[in-house]
């Protein structure tokens, strides 16, 4: 069976699973597809297996979120504890900004490293493939300033650096030869190279022009989904600073669809009563834009653009697709 072309609109993921996952997964359960099937009957068997697993492997249920965090520590080895161990003389919020550096590099450097290539770590003499590897390599190279302009100050990303990142650099720190190929390793490096000329552009004073340069004062996370049926705002986590009343708050989220959660985010603040609060985002849609204004006349609304409606699933169209693919062309 041929699927169809989808537009970017329908490359969202909410809308895949709700249509061709589905789909797949009633082929897969009447065995119709070439390379695997669904049998039912063995689902008490796979799930006593990965409860068995996890028990083993963490024993308190106290389990690490999977994240760009934990692929730093693959192989068991505390590899940002020798990054705490050396920033610890600056202050909090100057640790934030190198981790913030660090992350977004690093994931920006994630794509498909291909099954030919590795990366043997000098420090264990471990070697690691795929994303493990790229994400070790990338907390080398920062850690050796690789990123940074600044021969005193090697735990950053700054413009001057990424904008004048040479290929050879990024191969020898990636361990790039004719017999170790990685896939992408010229994309990686123009990706780069423009996040640095953006940074560039940056209204920002400070000196070196860092890739963090927000100075952050506060976060507030607030927890939310959207029932796929209600198209409502189900809420399961609200944390804010102690003095947020005190704090002008900025909402940022990627889009304003329906609006129900932006509504429920405001609802949730102004229980808190911050000085002021505002909404950010990418992309919004008329509907979300006019319920918004609707329910917070008074918190202003700031987005780079407002596409045309929702369809009737509630999805932006015609909408950014996903980020990550529209990123590196894999759609």
């Amino acid at each position: 069976m041929r699927f169809p072309t989808l537009s970017y609109g329908e490359r969202e993921p909410t809308r895949v699973r709700d249509s061709f996952a589905s789909r797949l997964f009633d082929l897969a359960r009447l065995d119709k597809l070439r390379y695997f099937r669904v049998d039912l009957s063995q689902l008490d068997k796979a799930a006593n297996y990965v409860i068995d697993t996890t028990r083993q492997q963490y024993p308190d249920f106290n389990i690490p979120f999977h994240s760009r965090w934990r692929h730093f520590e693959a192989g068991k080895l505390s590899r940002l504890a020798e990054l705490d161990a050396a920033i610890a003389e600056f202050a909090l919020i100057e640790q934030a900004k190198i981790k913030f550096d660090l992350a977004i590099v690093s994931v920006l450097l994630d794509a498909g490293a291909g099954a030919d290539w590795q990366y043997c770590e000098s420090e264990s003499g471990q070697v690691y493939r795929r994303s493990e590897g790229l994400a070790i390599a990338s907390l080398r190279m920062f850690c050796q300033g690789v990123f940074s302009s600044n021969p005193d100050f090697p735990w950053q990303a700054d413009y001057r650096a990424l904008s004048q990142l040479k290929l050879e650099t990024l191969a020898a720190g990636f361990q790039v030869s004719r017999d170790n190929p990685l896939v992408g390793l010229t994309g990686r490096l123009e990706l780069l190279q423009r996040l640095g000329n953006a940074i560039c552009q940056h209204p920002s004073k400070q000196r070196a022009r860092r890739l963090c340069v927000l100075h952050i004062h506060g976060i507030c996370c607030i927890g939310l989904y959207r029932d796929p049926t209600t198209r409502m705002a189900i809420e399961y986590y609200f944390k804010v600073p102690q003095d947020i009343e005190q704090r002008d708050v900025l909402i940022v989220d990627p889009m304003l669809a329906t609006g129900n959660s932006a509504v429920a985010a405001v609802d949730r603040l102004k229980e808190v009563n911050p000085k002021s609060i505002k909404f950010l985002c990418l992309l919004g849609a008329p509907e979300g834009v006019e319920h918004f204004h609707e329910q917070h006349p008074d918190v202003q609304i700031y987005t780079a653009a407002v596409d045309e409606c929702l369809d009737e699933h509630g999805y932006i169209v015609p909408g950014l697709g996903d980020a990550g693919d529209r990123l590196y062309g894999t759609l």
